[in-house]
C-alpha cells in the first residue's frame, strides 16, 4: 500500500508540472489545467492522512505498534489510496482537456474575420470565428469542438464551391448544361453543410470537364453561295487564266496544287 501510494504521488508530480506549463498559456487551457491541479490537491490532501507512508520494515512495525489493529489501519489507508487515484484520473482528464484546447488554439489562431470565400460564406465565416474565439476563452470543449467543425465545413464547403464555379466557367455552353444538374447539387449541399453529398456532385462535374475537350467542330471551306478559294483548274478553260494568280491552282488527279 506504501509503495502504492509512492507511485501515485509520483505521477502526481508528474501531472502537476505539466499542468503549470499549459497554464502560462494565454488561452483558457488555464481553466482546465487549474483543474487539474485541483484534484492533485486533493489527491494529496487524501494521501496526508495515510497512516502507513513507509515501506521500510522497521518503520512499518513502529507505526503497527501504535495502532494494534492492524485491520483498521488497512482499511483507513486503502480508501485513502482508492480515492487519491480518482483524484489522479480527473486531473489527467482536465489535463487532457487542456491540451486539446492549446491545439485548437494553434489550429485557429490566425483566423480573421474574413477569408475570401464566394458569396454568402463571409457572414457565415465571421459568426463562427467570434464563436470558436468564444468557445476557447472559456476553455469550453463542446463548443470549441462545434466550432471547430463548422469552420472546416465552410472551409471545405467555399473551396467546393470555388473549384465548381471555375470548372462551369471553363465550359462551352452545351457542356454548361450537362454541369448544370452537378453545380445544384453542389451548392444545395454546401448550403445544408452536407459535403458527403457535394464531393461526389465535384468529381461528376470534373469528369464533365475531362471529357469536354474530347468534343469537336466541323467547318466547312465554303458556305452555300459562295465559291471556295481552291479552284481546279481546267486545262481547256482559257477563261481560267485570267483570274487573278492568288485565286488560281492547277490539279492533279485529287491533289490542288498553286498556280505559279
Amino acid at each position: 500500500m506504501a509503495e502504492d501510494a509512492a507511485r501515485l504521488q509520483q505521477q502526481a508530480g508528474i501531472v502537476v508540472n505539466k499542468a503549470v506549463g499549459v497554464g502560462v498559456i494565454p488561452l483558457d487551457a488555464s481553466v482546465h489545467a487549474e483543474g487539474a491541479l485541483m484534484e492533485i490537491n486533493k489527491l494529496n490532501a487524501s494521501m496526508r492522512q495515510l497512516i502507513v507512508t513507509s515501506s521500510d520494515p522497521a518503520t512499518l512495525q513502529s507505526m503497527f505498534a501504535e495502532h494494534l489493529d492492524a485491520e483498521q489501519v488497512v482499511a483507513h489507508d486503502s480508501s485513502l489510496v482508492r480515492f487519491a487515484r480518482q483524484h489522479l484520473l480527473l486531473a489527467r482528464k482536465e489535463l487532457d482537456l487542456a491540451e486539446k484546447v492549446l491545439m485548437y488554439g494553434k489550429k485557429w489562431h490566425d483566423i480573421k474575420p474574413y477569408v475570401e470565400l464566394p458569396d454568402g460564406f463571409s457572414p457565415k465565416w465571421s459568426s463562427e470565428v467570434a464563436a470558436m474565439s468564444d468557445a476557447l476563452n472559456s476553455g469550453d470543449m463542446q463548443k470549441i469542438e462545434a466550432a471547430n467543425l463548422q469552420l472546416d465545413n465552410i472551409k471545405e464547403g467555399g473551396e467546393v464551391v470555388e473549384k465548381a464555379s471555375r470548372i462551369v466557367a471553363g465550359l462551352s455552353p452545351s457542356d454548361r448544361v450537362k454541369a448544370s444538374p452537378y453545380l445544384a447539387i453542389i451548392d444545395d449541399a454546401v448550403a445544408h453543410g452536407s459535403l458527403d453529398k457535394a464531393r461526389p456532385a465535384l468529381a461528376m462535374l470534373s469528369a464533365v470537364e475531362q471529357q469536354a475537350p474530347l468534343s469537336y467542330s466541323l467547318y466547312l471551306l465554303s458556305l452555300p453561295g459562295e465559291q471556295s478559294l481552291v479552284v481546279k483548274q481546267d486545262p481547256h478553260d482559257a477563261s481560267v487564266n485570267d483570274r487573278p494568280a492568288h485565286r488560281r491552282a492547277r490539279c492533279s488527279g485529287s491533289r490542288c496544287h498553286p498556280r505559279q
